[in-house]
């Protein structure tokens, strides 16, 4: 079966205040979700930093023994290094077979737009944010 992967960027300028309601909402609308059925699993060290008023670290730090682990010479490509420094977070759903453009749009609805710069969807940005 496969899942769903939201990844979800902060501003890197969001207040302390501002990312502890972003991981309320994040935490809330993965609850929401597994009340429907649905399998969501989150990156609980990100989510974490975020309740607790900071920035996530940067995945590379946060998955530093995985990445070591699977190093290839592919892995030191650009898109590579910039997806390990991002400061994002990352949701799984399953069963994909739901509707990607419905989950999109309750997650879309679900956070504080002010606080986010960045939602990528199975690695497709989503349609960026409003907020400036």
């Amino acid at each position: 079966m496969q899942a769903i992967q939201f990844f979800i960027v902060p501003r890197n300028d969001a207040f302390p205040d501002q990312l502890k309601v972003l991981g309320e909402a994040l935490s809330r609308w993965c609850s929401e979700q597994r009340d429907v059925g649905l399998r969501a699993v989150i990156d609980e060290d990100a989510l974490l930093d975020l309740e607790a008023g900071e920035l996530p670290k940067p995945l590379a730090l946060r998955h530093e023994e995985e990445l070591s682990t699977h190093e290839s010479e592919e892995d030191s490509s650009y898109e590579s290094t910039r997806w390990r420094s991002s400061r994002g977070l990352s949701v799984w759903l399953s069963p994909a077979n739901v509707g990607k453009q419905r989950l999109a749009s309750s997650l879309r609805g679900s956070l504080p737009e002010e606080t986010i710069q960045d939602v990528l969807v199975d690695g497709e940005r989503w349609p960026p944010f409003t907020a400036t």
